[in-house]
């Protein structure tokens, strides 16, 4: 109980920190994106970041503390290809609104498709791994799709004049 005590405090206090470098985390993913070549190169940027910032794991339970740690990352660059998922699809719904009458409706028809994909596509693995491991598993590939999805509005966005 005390581990978990001090494990929870010091996520908690990351947390904080970590609360005002979410919007410069953001515009570092946003940096990443436009620099690249491929958005996915940019896969990892926030969760590398956010690992650099926590404090090592406990003695008593190294795998603990790793797996709260990796989960904790994951949800920060979840949230952040998040944040750059709705931007990129609110640029491309006001793009093509003008010269496609019926493609905004269209879009968001397949974006709605898309997260229903998405979820059920991170969310099967839970049928044969362990409990404790598929929060991580599941949070993971749900970055991993959104940044993917993020590049295709992105090269779909290329082709709108």
């Amino acid at each position: 109980m005390r581990q978990r005590l001090a494990i929870l405090r010091a996520l908690f206090a990351v947390a904080l920190l970590s609360f005002a470098a979410t919007a410069r985390a953001q515009d570092g993913i946003a940096a990443c994106v436009e620099a690249a070549s491929e958005v996915e190169a940019c896969l990892g940027h926030a969760y590398n970041a956010c690992l650099g910032t926590l404090p090592p794991p406990e003695d008593d339970d190294p795998m603990f503390t790793w797996k709260e740690n990796d989960r904790f990352c994951w949800a920060a660059e979840t949230a952040q290809w998040d944040a750059l998922l709705n931007r990129t699809y609110g640029d491309l719904i006001s793009g093509i609104g003008t010269t496609f009458p019926d493609a905004p409706e269209q879009l968001r028809r397949a974006q709605r498709a898309w997260i229903v994909f998405r979820d059920a596509e991170c969310a099967w693995p839970s049928a044969f791994l362990r409990q404790n491991d598929l929060h991580n598993v599941e949070i993971a590939c749900t970055a991993e799709l959104t940044a993917e999805r993020v590049a295709r509005l992105v090269h779909m966005g290329a082709f709108i004049p």
